[in-house]
């Protein structure tokens, strides 16, 4: 997935951490794809080299010395800098996602997991996604529609993830439709009931809404294509679930999706995408916030790793659970 810059060649990355180790190493990564066209130790000369240099994407760490990372952000937006800017930190609770997602950040990677996530995040940035490691985050910083991807390992930290997301948004009093396997839907009524919520009466009160992935799969599918018209009454259901719940038509229906996992585990990613093309079509002027879950062990030969740039650009928004 390579992107060329505005004015032709390898999109030009200013970089910014007061580690020199860390500066070094992140250099060398980004290097493959992208032009470092300057790497500084603080966020004062972060704001000068940019003034003077006109990047094309801002990597900056947080804690840094004279400016750090959001004091940064602040003063590369007042002198008119439109460059995305993506956070390489350590900081990995939801509270700094948040607060970076709502100062403009428009990636954020965690050093721990550099070597794999950061080149990701920046050629994200620069196609207009956001790159986080939090669900929960990417959803309470927005309001509105939206169409995010998670993309995660098999294993008990993706469903604490997807747990944790769907709490979330029922504490914001969202009505939820979770579209999931039997292992995603026994995950999530745990954590929701273990919580102190009282899931049995939101469920009826629709406020929380459980299918089972294949069953809705079938539901859609035509032979080995999505169906077209079974899709736009699907999303009409949803409407009217939304329409009908206790916050009425201000609200907004959060969906999180797991149709794609059967098809992508045979093989069968060309339907998974056809999916999200028609599901962005139908969503693109409703107040529903989608996110579709896809297993990593899906894309690992040479034809799906193809197919995965063409499924993120699906997607306002990327997001991962994945082993660190």
């Amino acid at each position: 997935m390579l992107i060329s810059n505005r004015r032709g060649g390898k999109p030009r990355v200013l970089l910014a951490d007061d580690h020199a180790h860390m500066l070094e190493s992140a250099s060398r990564l980004l290097s493959s794809d992208f032009h470092v066209v300057s790497a500084v130790s603080d966020g004062r000369q972060a704001v000068d080299a940019a003034q003077r240099l006109d990047p094309d994407v801002i990597v900056l760490d947080v804690a840094m010395p004279e400016l750090d990372g959001f004091q940064t952000v602040h003063k590369l937006r007042t002198m008119g800098s439109h460059a995305p800017i993506v956070f390489l930190t350590m900081h990995r609770t939801d509270q700094y996602i948040l607060a970076a997602l709502r100062a403009g950040v428009r990636g954020y990677v965690l050093k721990t997991r550099m070597s794999s996530d950061l080149v990701a995040a920046v050629h994200h940035t620069l196609a207009g996604r956001l790159f986080v490691p939090s669900l929960t985050a990417l959803a309470t910083s927005t309001s509105g529609g939206g169409h995010a991807a998670h993309f995660h390992s098999d294993n008990r930290h993706s469903l604490e993830a997807v747990s944790c997301f769907v709490r979330a948004s029922l504490q914001l009093g969202e009505p939820v439709v979770v579209v999931g396997t039997e292992a995603t839907r026994l995950a999530i009524a745990h954590h929701v009931q273990s919580s102190g919520m009282d899931l049995r009466t939101m469920e009826r009160r629709r406020q929380y809404v459980a299918f089972d992935a294949m069953q809705s799969l079938a539901g859609v599918m035509c032979g080995d294509r999505p169906d077209g018209d079974r899709l736009a009454e699907t999303i009409d259901g949803l409407e009217r679930s939304r329409l009908a719940s206790a916050n009425g038509p201000q609200s907004r229906l959060t969906v999180f999706g797991e149709m794609a996992v059967p098809l992508c585990r045979t093989g069968n990613v060309e339907a998974a995408l056809e999916i999200e093309q028609i599901w962005n079509r139908l969503t693109a002027r409703l107040p529903i916030y989608t996110v579709c879950s896809y297993p990593m062990a899906s894309f690992q030969n040479d034809r799906t790793r193809a197919q995965l740039s063409s499924v993120c650009a699906e997607h306002h928004a990327i997001s991962h659970t994945l082993n660190s």
